[in-house]
């Protein structure tokens, strides 16, 4: 069932925007929502009838507290000549080789290529490589208060106790539900917390740059999951701890870097400041701050088929390094940044833009596989 929900006329597009972001993790029951600007209404399919009193409470509430929320524009900071990507590629044959259980043949080609692009821009930069786990401890999340910000992201990893009685009752029943407990993991939602708590309580006599890529994990709706939004994704983040100076100039390095990629593989698209995905309306005053701060950029691809963030470079100041304890050797606190690529995204972007086969790939990827 379609529903339709008018916006109040003193909400601008970008209040109704973040409305819209948050109902989408706030309702249960629902199977699309989305706004519409030129009918200044937000839209959504209702699955379970039976909810439909407490959405229309949900959203009435959320109306009510943007109200107070003052909103600050995103800025565009660089962009491309042409405004849209075209994409050519059967989505038919896209679903066949990228989908949420399984990436095969031409997709883990393209993998394969871009790791080895972001291989070499590690090895040119000296950064330490890592490996982390897919699972990080509770406390490392709790220490950057992630938990409380951003509860939405989050798979808890739950586990059966090694007692006797409990697993013999788990093997004896399909209501096993009330045997679990909540594990002291959860499933990583990014790489970057693994690097500040290898450096926890650590003091730093030089600049660090780290390199590091795995599997990462973030809750999502059942209906936005497919095409460039995963479960679960493999990402590269470059993470870098220093002063002031330090941590922009990468910063800077890597934005340079990437957007020359970004235009030899022909995307079009543009790079903006953005924020977090802060879940409450009382974090409103941390968006603003990221905004106005320009701590965060995202890299936006446009295709015809609509827009979605590949790379963030992000400059936290000094927040992280204070929460872990991560001083230079004159005792301060030091400041931090980290690059990060979604790299299925890059992947699903090449495959709907040239396709599955080979041949059709653009030559700069051509020549990362030795074509």
């Amino acid at each position: 069932m379609k529903k339709q929900y008018q916006v109040v006329e003193e909400l601008s597009q970008s209040q109704v925007e973040a409305i819209t972001s948050r109902l989408i993790y706030s309702l249960e029951g629902i199977s699309h929502c989305c706004f519409y600007p030129e009918t200044k209404q937000i839209e959504i399919d209702i699955v379970d009838k039976s909810k439909e009193k407490h959405i229309d409470q949900v959203i009435q509430t959320m109306i009510e507290e943007q109200k107070s929320i003052r909103p600050f524009p995103k800025r565009i900071i660089r962009k491309t000549d042409g405004d849209i990507t075209k994409v050519q590629a059967d989505e038919e044959k896209i679903v066949a080789e990228f989908s949420e259980l399984i990436r095969k043949e031409s997709a883990v080609i393209l993998y394969d290529a871009l790791q080895r692009l972001f291989t070499k821009y590690a090895i040119s930069k000296q950064a330490r490589a890592r490996i982390y786990s897919s699972l990080i401890l509770r406390q490392t999340l709790e220490k950057c208060q992630y938990v409380k910000n951003f509860p939405q992201n989050l798979y808890v990893v739950a586990e059966f106790p090694h007692e006797y009685e409990v697993l013999n009752n788990v093997s004896q029943t399909d209501n096993y539900e009330e045997y679990i407990r909540c594990s002291e993991y959860l499933l990583s939602p990014a790489l970057c917390f693994h690097c500040y708590e290898e450096y926890s309580n650590q003091t730093l006599h030089e600049p660090l740059l780290l390199s590091t890529e795995g599997v990462c994990f973030r809750h999502e709706a059942p209906w936005r999951l497919g095409k460039h939004r995963l479960h679960n994704f493999r990402m590269r983040e470059f993470v870098f701890m220093g002063d002031e100076s330090f941590v922009e100039e990468t910063r800077s390095f890597f934005l340079d870097l990437i957007w020359i990629l970004f235009v030899n593989l022909g995307f079009r698209g543009y790079i903006e400041t953005a924020h977090d995905p802060f879940y409450f309306p009382h974090h409103a005053g941390k968006s603003q701050y990221q905004l106005m701060a320009h701590m965060k950029y995202e890299l936006i691809i446009s295709t015809d088929i609509g827009n979605f963030s590949i790379a963030s470079f992000n400059n936290v100041k000094d927040t992280l390094c204070k929460e872990f304890s991560i001083t230079g050797s004159n005792g301060s606190i030091l400041h931090s940044g980290c690059v990060a690529f979604g790299i299925d995204r890059w992947v699903y972007a090449l495959l709907a833009v040239y396709g599955t086969q080979l041949q059709e790939w653009p030559t700069y990827i051509k020549e990362i596989l030795d074509i």
